[in-house]
């Protein structure tokens, strides 16, 4: 299940993210449209908080919340990348590309050590929770 709503995610990104390329491209402002993406992006990856292993009640929440995570995380990359050429001479586009990459791929490791030492090989996990109700 969760391939086949990750690829339907992706066909929607391929289908339209040509459009919102040409957007982008076009000129003109380009942070209201990553703000918009931000906006839409954020609810949808807070609603998969409501997900537990075995649920059957209410999933299609998570599967749409899963559907607008992936599409509007992909559309925010679109209008953050059109953005560079306007921050970086053009010699150092690519490095200014990876390096933000980079810096992301870091905060991502430091937050799943967060999660590691708060929840998953704490004996008593942060904000009361309960790991038996998330794991099988």
């Amino acid at each position: 299940m969760w391939s086949f709503i990750t690829s339907m995610a992706a066909l929607i990104v391929a289908l339209t993210a040509p459009l919102l390329g040409a957007i982008a491209d076009a000129g003109g402002r380009r942070k209201p449209w990553l703000a918009f993406t931000v906006l839409l992006g954020a609810p949808c990856m807070c609603l998969l908080w409501f997900a537990t292993p075995g649920m059957t009640g209410g999933l299609w929440v998570i599967v749409v919340a899963l559907v607008g995570g992936y599409l509007f995380f992909e559309y925010s990359a679109i209008f953050c990348n059109a953005m560079l050429p306007n921050v970086a001479p053009p010699g150092r586009i690519g490095f200014l590309s990876g390096a933000g990459l980079a810096v992301a791929n870091l905060f991502g490791m430091i937050l799943f050590g967060f999660f590691l030492f708060a929840w998953s090989w704490n004996p008593e996990p942060l904000f009361g929770l309960d790991p038996s109700r998330y794991a099988r």
